[in-house]
């Protein structure tokens, strides 16, 4: 039965003077019209949520697991880490941090303006109005 539906589905198509999609081209249809979908939406980078922009450094070795957070790539199971690895082997150099289950030498390179070992902890997030605000201050002669 489903064989003689299908086929007066077809020939009706004929007919009218479209064809019937065939199995192969129904999911590059799907493609094509995901990919226009994401065309006309802006584009976002990972979750959506924009990193807060940061100043100053963290010290590896004071620094509580909330601070770390703040570094890009650092969640709190990562800040646990951190603080967990510290514990048994004190940070002499940043790039220690790569010890650390996921934390490479690309993650490391982009965390790296915002790492130190040594002197205070200084790593804040900068509010976007002040930071537009210092801006036009730099402006101004």
């Amino acid at each position: 039965m489903n064989r003689i539906v299908s086929f007066a589905l077809v020939a009706l198509a004929l007919v009218l003077g479209t064809a019937a999609p065939s199995r192969a081209e129904a999911p590059r249809r799907a493609t094509a019209a995901a990919a226009a979908a994401r065309e006309a939406t802006p584009a976002t980078k990972g979750t959506g949520r924009a990193r807060p922009k940061l100043t100053g450094v963290v010290n590896l070795n004071q620094a509580d697991a909330e601070t770390l957070e703040l570094l890009p790539y650092v969640g709190p199971t990562r800040a646990v880490q951190i603080v967990e690895w510290r514990k048994k082997h004190p940070f002499k150099k940043v790039d220690d941090l790569v010890r650390i289950k996921g934390i490479g030498k690309k993650t490391l390179a982009r965390m790296r303006p915002f790492l130190a070992v040594s002197g205070a902890t200084t790593l804040a997030e900068v509010d976007a109005k002040e930071d537009a605000a210092g801006d036009a201050d730099d402006a101004q002669p």
